[in-house]
């Protein structure tokens, strides 16, 4: 079985690589979201997404884990 991230780490290493700064500058993730809830997406059955505001990006999350970013500049980044 592969050891992935869980979805929140992600999330934060998605949004720190698009603004290139580092991962500890960005607001904590739990500000935005439940982040214990966040990480069980997948669990979710049937089609689900999530999507919140973060640090200054749309954050969308879909329940296969692929998360898309959309900054007021950008037609959207999918990670």
């Amino acid at each position: 079985m592969e050891d992935r991230q869980p979805i929140t780490q992600r999330v934060v290493r998605a949004v720190a690589s698009q603004t290139e700064s580092d991962p500890l500058e960005l607001p904590p993730l739990g500000r935005a979201v439940d982040v214990d809830a966040l990480d069980k997406v997948e669990e979710i059955s049937g089609e689900t997404t999530v999507q919140f505001d973060y640090a200054g990006h749309t954050i969308t999350v879909h329940d296969d884990e692929t998360i898309d970013l959309l900054r007021s500049s950008d037609h959207g980044v999918q990670a």
